[in-house]
C-alpha cells in the first residue's frame, strides 16, 4: 500500500470514528481485518468506545424502567449493554432494583435435578462446605 492510500485510510477511519462506528464497521467497509483498524486507530491515539448515548435516548431509558421494564429488556430495546443501561440509571440518581429470586424454596426443591442434589448433601457435608 503506498503512502496516499495510507493516509486516505488514515482519514477515512478518523471519518468513521467520530461517527461512532465500531472496530468491525470500519474494518468492514475498508477491507480490512478488525486488527489492522485497531492498530491504525492505536497509533492515531483514538480510543475506543461505544455507541454514544443521546440525552432523549437517556430520558426514554429512565422512564422505561420507572414504568417496569427490565434492565436487560432495555439494553435489548437500545442495542446497548446492561451494564450501560445500569451506568445510564446510577448516573441519574435511581435506584436500581435488585434482582429478586421468585421461586419459593418449595419450588427450587420439586426441580427433580435440584432434588437429586439436595437429597446427596449431608449434614456433614454441609459442614465441610462452611468451614
Amino acid at each position: 500500500m503506498n503512502i496516499r492510500n495510507s493516509e486516505q485510510i488514515r482519514a477515512q477511519i478518523l471519518e468513521m470514528h467520530n461517527l461512532g462506528y465500531t472496530e468491525k464497521q470500519m474494518a468492514d467497509a475498508l477491507g480490512l481485518s478488525v486488527d489492522s483498524v485497531h492498530a491504525r486507530r492505536k497509533m492515531m491515539g483514538l480510543r475506543r468506545y461505544g455507541k454514544k448515548i443521546s440525552d432523549g435516548e437517556r430520558a426514554k431509558i429512565k422512564k422505561m424502567y420507572r414504568d417496569g421494564l427490565g434492565r436487560q429488556a432495555i439494553a435489548d430495546h437500545f442495542g446497548l449493554a446492561r451494564s450501560s443501561i445500569n451506568r445510564v440509571l446510577r448516573n441519574s440518581s435511581i435506584s436500581i432494583k435488585p434482582v429478586t429470586n421468585t421461586r419459593s424454596i418449595t419450588d427450587v426443591l420439586n426441580d427433580p435435578i435440584n432434588r437429586l442434589l439436595a437429597s446427596r448433601w449431608t449434614g456433614e457435608t454441609v459442614r465441610n462446605c462452611l468451614v
